[in-house]
């Protein structure tokens, strides 16, 4: 081996993209040359102070590359001709030690990949497909899959920190199971019911709205194009392009009346399970006030939601609305519609699977 290592094998001896043979002859030459061997040691301190538990973000990689930019184009600029062997050294080192950090650094993100997480599928009760082929036994499920369960039926979705029972007639993808970023499911149409009190993070798009609960359980209902919630436990906020709502434990609201609240009833939350039965649905609308954040492109204003009176202040405004039976007979009505079109869905179900059976 030469006088020093180059600066290739001292990139491959620390990513560890090196054989055992080149890699004992470096370790040998490291125990004998003091200059590679503290090029070395002072890479490896850097990197053992910024320990990697995710994929850094392309900030990052931009932060490393153009500090070395920085440095290189101040050394460039030094005008003095006669650089001493006493200063060559550190800065050498130096510099050195930025190249490879930045090059270790690009090779992770490269070769890394995002851990998955497991998620399961178990067909309990009817008619269940994934990706329009019919499952009956349990299996993992896997990203952009679809699932959808017929009239009558029931499914269960269930990870280390994650339940899910998927109700009948309902549609349900799942578009990303990644660890860092956690669940995402698209709820297309039916009911859900989540519960969750782990760790792992996750959200649920339905048409232009998004969920994102804490460590809660609630069910979701969407119905061309009507979004129900129910929040049983913990709070669930819901955003679009225009709002950002929180919904406390206990209450339901829904996007045909999004200022109204409604407390949860054994009736509601039977009818929000089985969207297809005549179930009477009885309770009163809350008069507590409901954060509710309107989002435009200058500012947002939050305003709240109990009696009959409206005042303004800046850009914040406080609506109130007076509450009555006529409003809980709305929120009731919305949970019956389109009850035609979902009957009219069920019967091609139905016909299809006659169909295969022939």
């Amino acid at each position: 081996m030469s006088k020093h290592i180059t600066n290739k094998e001292i990139y491959c001896y620390i990513s560890g993209d090196i054989s055992p043979q080149k890699k004992e002859k470096i370790r040998k030459h490291l125990e004998l040359c003091q200059e590679c061997r503290s090029l070395v040691n002072i890479i490896n301190a850097t990197l053992s102070e910024h320990t990697i538990d995710a994929i850094p973000s392309q900030k990052i990689k931009d932060s490393i590359i153009d500090e070395w930019e920085k440095i290189y184009k101040k050394d460039s600029q030094k005008k003095s001709p006669v650089i001493t062997k006493k200063f060559l050294v550190p800065a050498f080192s130096f510099i050195f030690s930025i190249i490879f950090i930045a090059g270790i650094y690009l090779f992770y993100f490269a070769t890394q990949k995002e851990e998955t997480l497991q998620l399961t599928i178990n067909p309990t009760k009817g008619y269940v497909t994934l990706n329009s082929s019919e499952i009956s036994t349990a299996r993992p499920i896997s990203q952009k899959e679809l699932i959808v369960t017929a009239e009558n039926s029931l499914a269960h979705l269930e990870s280390d920190d994650i339940k899910i029972n998927i109700y009948s007639s309902t549609q349900l993808q799942l578009i990303s199971l990644q660890k860092i970023s956690g669940f995402k499911f698209r709820l297309h149409s039916g009911s859900i019911e989540i519960k969750s009190h782990g760790s792992t993070p996750y959200e649920i798009s339905c048409g232009n709205y998004n969920i994102k609960p804490a460590g809660t359980e609630f069910i979701v209902k969407f119905i061309n194009n009507i979004l129900t919630t129910a929040v049983t436990e913990g709070k669930v906020i819901i955003t679009d392009a225009q709002s950002k709502i929180e919904i406390p434990s206990g209450k339901l609201w829904s996007s045909k009346n999004p200022e109204k609240l409604a407390d949860i009833t054994p009736q509601l939350l039977q009818l929000m399970q089985n969207p297809s039965e005549d179930v009477s649905a009885t309770g009163e609308v809350e008069k507590s006030p409901l954060k509710f954040t309107m989002k435009n492109t200058n500012s947002e204003s939050t305003t709240s939601v109990p009696d009959k009176t409206t005042k303004s202040s800046g850009t914040e405004q406080t609506h109130k609305a007076e509450v009555n039976e006529d409003e809980a007979k709305i929120i009731k009505q919305e949970l019956y519609e389109n009850r035609k079109e979902l009957l009219e869905l069920k019967k091609q179900q139905r016909q299809e699977r006659k169909g295969r059976n022939h």
